[in-house]
């Protein structure tokens, strides 16, 4: 019956894994978010991978604020075009 119980509570690396990664890209329900903070609470390898995770996730989203800001605008594109028109006439 204990065995039950803490399973239900502290599930293994690989489904915390599968968690982790889920809780990243949707969310977690609620069983689902407290199985994952007992199991980091308890597991030193998957807390150093949630860690790992939650860094490169901000990493992803801050490279991809920084790509959206580094677009052309239309004045920029039509001087490009200008300067290779003139190198090709040559």
């Amino acid at each position: 019956m204990l065995n039950r119980w803490i399973h239900f509570f502290i599930l293994p690396c690989q489904q915390i894994s599968y968690l982790e990664e889920k809780r990243i890209s949707g969310g977690l329900n609620f069983k689902e978010k407290v199985q994952h903070y007992f199991h980091l609470k308890v597991c030193k390898w998957c807390k150093a991978y949630h860690k790992k995770a939650v860094f490169i996730d901000r990493k992803l989203v801050q490279s991809a604020e920084i790509s959206k800001n580094n677009q052309f605008d239309d004045f920029e594109i039509q001087q490009f075009k200008n300067n290779l028109n003139k190198k090709m006439d040559k």
